[in-house]
């Protein structure tokens, strides 16, 4: 019973193993069955709960300050939950796609139970540990399609991730000079009795700025499209749901090693303050693609209607003096794919441009 952080940890890890060495169809059938498990060892350390609301599990018996201890609490909880949760989901959406893809598998279940340390980690340089695997094995699924975009957005997505975390091993490191320890606990206690010196002040702005990387805080959230669009939906759905999340409760974390005296207010303005800048950019993107609210021309050129045809490729009606083009963008280029002998008219009533553009191509051929 005792045990049961550990079993969470390692439960998904070996059978990550078992499904790549094995390499048979039947193996990977052994997910649900093992994903049933967690979700039980998750129900049964909710119960193993004590009234102090902590639950901690010393690796091999040895003192707090020197070991490796696995921590329990309501905050882990919570994260514990949403992961198993969205994870649960994620293997039944992508079952049918994936499920005699071996390494695919392997990657899913590794880094679930990579991820579940994270969570359950109580020493700095665990944690530490934990995100950058976490970081390498999501990029390797983010680059899961083989393409070149793919390639290039999953390298830059462990590139950002891991300079971010030097920046919190640096942080890391005073934390160490100035406690003697890389115990959570310990260290909240031994840094509650110091005064505030620039070795504080800059150990904590190095660990915050690790961890805000990692949850695409901004300014350093330009990693998180280019890892979106490349990925496959499942992967998609796990780096917005629970990976950038790491981040979040890395920030909760450090946020309590320092202290509210350390933090303040600041981050509770800063969160008020994006959140209206977000609020004001969004109304403004949906203002833009209201009837009558598409861009306006400029100098007697004007869009005048746009289809996506892919993840980065684009169909639009330009158009330019009266002459209506049709363009067709990429990423990498804009070409010329038609002249519409007639303006296309506006959309009407449950037509769209799809269907407009099709008939008037017919027409004019």
């Amino acid at each position: 019973m005792h045990a049961i952080p550990l079993y969470l940890i390692f439960v998904p890890v070996i059978l990550s193993l078992v499904i790549y060495l094995a390499e048979r169809r039947f193996v990977s059938r052994l997910i649900f069955p093992v994903q049933a498990l967690l979700w039980a060892l998750y129900i049964l350390l909710i119960r193993a709960m004590p009234e102090s609301g902590v639950f901690l599990y010393r690796v091999g018996g040895w003192p707090d300050d020197t070991g490796i201890t696995l921590k329990a609490d309501s905050l882990s909880l919570a994260f514990l939950g949403m992961t198993l949760l969205v994870w649960t989901m994620v293997i039944l959406f992508s079952w049918d796609q994936h499920k005699d893809d071996v390494k695919y598998l392997f990657f899913l279940t590794f880094l679930e139970g990579t991820f579940l340390g994270l969570l359950l980690v109580n020493d700095l340089f665990s944690f530490y540990l934990a995100v950058e695997i976490c970081s390498i094995v999501a990029g390797l699924l983010v680059i899961f399609k083989r393409d070149g975009w793919s390639l290039r957005a999953g390298l830059y997505y462990m590139l950002i991730n891991s300079m971010g975390m030097q920046a919190y091993l640096l942080g890391m490191i005073f934390v160490y000079m100035l406690t003697g320890t890389l115990n959570w606990d310990i260290a909240t206690h031994r840094l509650a009795w110091m005064p505030a010196s620039p070795a504080v002040l800059a150990a904590f702005v190095l660990m915050v700025s690790g961890v805000c990387v990692k949850a695409a805080f901004a300014p350093t959230f330009n990693w998180l499209s280019r890892a979106h669009g490349a990925a496959p939906a499942p992967v998609s759905a796990l780096l917005s749901a629970v990976l950038v999340k790491a981040g979040v409760y890395g920030f909760i974390r450090i946020c309590q090693l320092f202290g509210r005296p350390m933090t303040g207010d600041f981050f509770l303005y800063l969160g008020f303050v994006t959140a209206i800048a977000g609020l004001i950019l969004a109304l403004a993107w949906v203002l833009r693609r209201l009837p009558g609210g598409a861009l306006r021309g400029h100098g007697g050129l004007k869009l005048v209607a746009s289809l996506a045809v892919g993840p980065r490729e684009r169909v639009l009606v330009v158009d330019v003096g009266g002459e209506q083009l049709v363009l067709g963008v990429t990423s990498h280029q804009v070409s010329l794919l038609h002249r519409l002998e007639q303006p296309l008219p506006a959309e009407p009533p449950g037509e769209g441009f799809a269907a407009l553009l099709a008939k008037r191509m017919q027409r004019d051929a």
